[in-house]
């Protein structure tokens, strides 16, 4: 089970957890001549959804830290209570649940189904989380909640008063509630991340302003030697201005009207005006091209550490799991829309 949003606002306080905006830095790195073609990705898991999906449920206890933690059970279908000779059970919740928030229901079942697809690359590509990590993460999470509890009612309420109060939980609970979190988050990581070191990307700033004589101006003075970053975070009407227009990496696939001219530039060159539609509406923009990252052709092993260390600098972004969930999952899941990490 994934936590609830407070257990996921708890776990998030340690900064090492949330896929919030900041996407995966990287230099530039020039493609060589002579390098031979990457061996293709593997083909993605066949998915099939067919809402109202049935309820699993996990055991109480896994042994290891295997990708099985991701995938639902399948034990059947519990009573979760009794109202004199009639049983409710876990579906009828879910029915509920379907027929009063649909959108949410379809939001929690786009997460089952993202797990069970990265679960899937896990045990085909060799994935492996390593319990050692997700208890160093664990620590770390709780320690800077106890802080925060400390801090907040002085003494007023004890941890364990804080946890029954907030998250319906015991200090058991919630540590095993926070384990599972990290543990499926440090899979989603680790899969998303290698799989897009597989492929060529593109890395860009954007600057999006309605002003065409403004865009102009802008990349006359890049041209000139003007910083980008600079001027996106100043000119910029879109999300990214705040990372100084930063967008990527991302590989051919991914869906944004500026992902094609990104292939067709080298680093440093600027675009000229592009004119495109999105979720806001037209949009008139500049791209500029901070790095391109050849494809790299190595086993998981052989990038595990790099991989890891980066992820602790650099969750996945929304705009990543987007991507991932886009191409491996199904178009227009409901997680297209959620920003940070569930």
């Amino acid at each position: 089970m994934t936590p609830p949003p407070r257990l996921r606002r708890a776990t998030l306080a340690g900064a090492l957890l949330a896929s919030v905006l900041g996407c995966w830095a990287g230099c530039a790195t020039p493609a060589a001549s002579t390098r031979r073609e990457a061996s293709p990705l593997p083909p993605a898991p066949t998915v099939e959804v067919s809402p109202p999906a049935p309820s699993w449920q996990r055991p109480a206890v896994r042994d290891g830290a295997g990708p099985e933690l991701l995938e639902p059970a399948g034990r059947g279908d519990d009573v979760v209570a009794t109202v004199g000779d009639v049983q409710l059970r876990k579906s009828d919740v879910y029915d509920r649940l379907v027929d009063g928030d649909p959108q949410t229901a379809r939001l929690w079942l786009d997460l089952v189904l993202l797990d069970a697809v990265v679960a899937d690359f896990a045990k085909r590509l060799g994935v492996s989380v390593h319990e050692q990590e997700i208890e160093e993460l664990a620590r770390d999470a709780e320690a800077m909640l106890r802080t925060q509890v400390e801090v907040e009612f002085e003494g007023r309420r004890s941890f364990a008063e804080y946890l029954a109060a907030e998250f319906g939980l015991d200090e058991v609970g919630y540590a095993r509630l926070l384990r599972d979190d990290l543990m499926r988050t440090r899979y989603r990581g680790l899969v998303i991340r290698y799989l897009a070191l597989r492929e060529e990307r593109a890395e860009i700033r954007l600057l999006v302003h309605p002003d065409e004589a403004v865009l102009q101006d802008a990349r006359a003075r890049v041209e000139a030697g003007a910083d980008f970053g600079a001027l996106a975070r100043r000119l910029s009407e879109d999300a990214t201005r705040t990372e100084g227009g930063r967008l990527g990496p991302f590989d051919r696939g991914f869906r944004h009207p500026v992902a094609q001219i990104a292939f067709e530039l080298q680093p440093g060159e600027v675009s000229g005006i592009l004119s495109f539609e999105d979720r806001a509406g037209a949009r008139k923009a500049l791209v500029y091209c901070l790095a391109r990252h050849p494809a790299r052709d190595e086993t998981f092993a052989a990038l595990r550490d790099e991989i890891v260390a980066d992820l602790d600098v650099h969750p996945v972004s929304p705009l990543e799991q987007g991507a991932f969930v886009a191409r491996y999952c199904r178009s227009g899941s409901a997680l297209d829309s959620v920003v940070g990490d569930r």
